[in-house]
């Protein structure tokens, strides 16, 4: 045994060059094979895949996955693809193995694409005298945004106080600082707000859920971008609107009697007046002058109803 150890030690440095030109698995299966002559191993290939991607790799669920290989050593015309679901049958009994052939770019890369990846699915590239490791692909589905919540807080001098609602659309005055809420139903590893002008705000994540503050300062639209802590991210997320309103003064109508009259002294004159106002109204009062004597001013009893006072 020893014999024949050191004389393949010595057949090592004449095959160095050839196993040069074989490319690196096949020069080591070389080496091997003359360190240890009596160990069981797999034949030395020409055809090398030096990388397979994405490999083993997490994916969303029913997308489409590209698979490529770089192949180098002997000229190859061809790669094939092998893969299988759970639902074609169980790949790792050797069971069914679907088959698709790769495209080449004339440079050594073959490419392909899965469509729909559903389920956990196992694959490997097969290429002239030698197959590629077997690799798995984990389909996983985008975080979703489950709930959505916006804290206002009015200006100060509105009256208006805090609200809640559900829904991501913001409907408030300039200057009400809002605060809007996400829940995912995955773990989140980041999360951010879209604006209408592309840029991005981010968010603080704490497990499923995201929130961040944002300022009402003018009319705009966002959408809530997550991305899960498996690296996968929501697509196409709704919009939501946010519409800034300015402070606008109150508006007073006296439709009843709506004109000049004369009525005896005596005579009760009824009127019919609507005040609107977008932060109520807080006090409304008649102004009056009959004619011939002094101006009077009497205060109308309010309800509850202060944005549309009807009387």
């Amino acid at each position: 045994l020893l014999k024949w150890s050191l004389l393949g030690l010595a057949l090592a440095g004449v095959f160095a060059g050839a196993g040069l030109a074989a490319g690196g698995s096949a020069f080591a299966r070389c080496l091997a094979r003359c360190v240890n002559p009596f160990r069981e191993l797999l034949p030395p290939t020409r055809t090398v895949i030096a990388r397979v991607e994405p490999g083993d790799a997490t994916v969303l669920r029913g997308k489409p996955v590209e698979v490529a290989a770089e192949i180098r050593g002997e000229a190859v015309n061809e790669a094939k693809l092998y893969f299988s679901d759970q639902q074609a049958g169980s790949a790792r009994d050797g069971a069914t193995w679907l088959v698709m052939g790769l495209q080449a770019d004339g440079k050594g890369r073959f490419a392909g694409v899965l469509p729909a990846v559903k389920n956990d699915t196992r694959y490997f590239v097969l290429a002239g005298d030698t197959k590629s490791d077997v690799y798995a692909l984990t389909p996983q589905d985008p975080p979703d945004v489950a709930e959505v919540r916006v804290s206002l807080v009015f200006p100060e001098y509105s009256g208006l106080g805090q609200r809640e609602a559900e829904g991501g659309d913001v409907d408030a005055l300039v200057g009400t600082r809002a605060t809007i809420r996400v829940k995912s139903g995955a773990p989140l590893k980041e999360a951010y707000l879209r604006m209408e002008d592309g840029s991005l705000v981010p968010m603080v994540v704490k497990g499923s859920a995201a929130q961040t503050p944002l300022a009402v300062q003018k009319s705009t639209s966002y959408s809530v971008l997550l991305v899960a802590e498996n690296e996968t991210r929501n697509e196409n997320p709704p919009v939501y609107t946010v519409i800034a309103r300015r402070d606008q003064p109150p508006a007073v109508r006296v439709s009843k009697p709506g004109r000049d009259v004369e009525v005896p002294a005596d005579e009760t004159l009824p009127m019919a007046i609507a005040a609107t106002d977008d932060c109520g109204v807080e006090q409304l009062a008649m102004v009056y002058q009959i004619k011939g004597g002094r101006a009077g001013r009497k205060p109308i009893r309010l309800g509850q109803e202060r944005r549309n006072v009807v009387l």
